[in-house]
């Protein structure tokens, strides 16, 4: 099992070798945080405010 990277971001997956078949993954990211990209702070929820017209952004726990 290799876990592999892309270029953009989220972009990730497994890559499963078992015996002689070839089988990708996606691995589970379960639910994410929310980022406001004005000030950069996590909110509680996707649906909570923070700054003034600023969009939130999902944020993946590592």
């Amino acid at each position: 099992m290799i876990d592999a990277v892309g270029e953009e971001e989220g972009d990730e997956w497994q890559l499963i070798v078992r015996d002689n078949t070839v089988a990708t993954v996606e691995p589970e990211r379960g639910d994410p945080d929310w980022m406001c990209e004005h000030c950069l702070r996590i909110v509680e929820s996707e649906d909570a405010s923070c700054c003034a017209n600023a969009e939130l952004m999902p944020v993946w726990p590592a």
